[in-house]
């Protein structure tokens, strides 16, 4: 067979296509604010549970005085709910105002599926760091996802561009900025 497509290939193009849907829905006004509140929510939860996790640790006698015994094991799922709760009410709460560029369907519906793009692959090598708990930038995280990444060539790319996809969202902002004024 010339071209094989394997089973996270298909789940992590889905995951991107889904970005891409919604935010067609969305618009290109609310596609262009998630561009902007995803990597603010990413680094804030990252942020965040980081905090817990130094508290956690420098309060263990407090937490053995009383009895409760939190693990430290379930702070990937409180970063991840962190996350989606970050960028729901960034997106929705915060007042951010995007206001894109071209009054054609046209443009703004590419500017929206092209910021669903990004958002999409933002938040897929997001959650290949988090389901590898390795840090938001570095080697460690294609290190530690090796098995996973050898299992598709979507996943492999993904941790391996990092940087590039983390700073797609300023790069595609600075575009719309120069589309905008020109």
């Amino acid at each position: 067979m010339l071209f094989t497509i394997a089973p996270w290939d298909i789940a992590a193009l889905g995951f991107v296509l889904c970005s891409i849907a919604y935010a067609s829905v969305m618009g290109s006004d609310g596609a262009l604010r998630l561009v902007v509140t995803v990597p603010l929510a990413l680094f804030s939860s990252e942020a965040l549970t980081n905090l817990v996790q130094l508290m956690l640790q420098q309060s263990t006698s407090v937490f053995d005085a009383t009895g409760a015994n939190p693990d430290a094991a379930l702070l990937p799922v409180v970063r991840l709910v962190l996350l989606i709760l970050l960028i729901v009410f960034l997106t929705t709460h915060s007042g951010i105002e995007v206001e894109p560029p071209g009054d054609t369907w046209y443009w703004r519906l590419c500017i929206a599926i092209v910021s669903g793009a990004v958002t999409g692959v933002v938040l897929l090598a997001a959650l290949l760091t988090m389901a590898t708990h390795g840090p938001i930038l570095g080697m460690d995280a294609a290190v530690t996802a090796a098995a996973l990444q050898a299992q598709s060539a979507v996943l492999r790319t993904v941790g391996q561009g990092q940087e590039l996809w983390y700073a797609l969202p300023a790069l595609w902002l600075l575009c719309m900025g120069i589309v905008r004024r020109n």
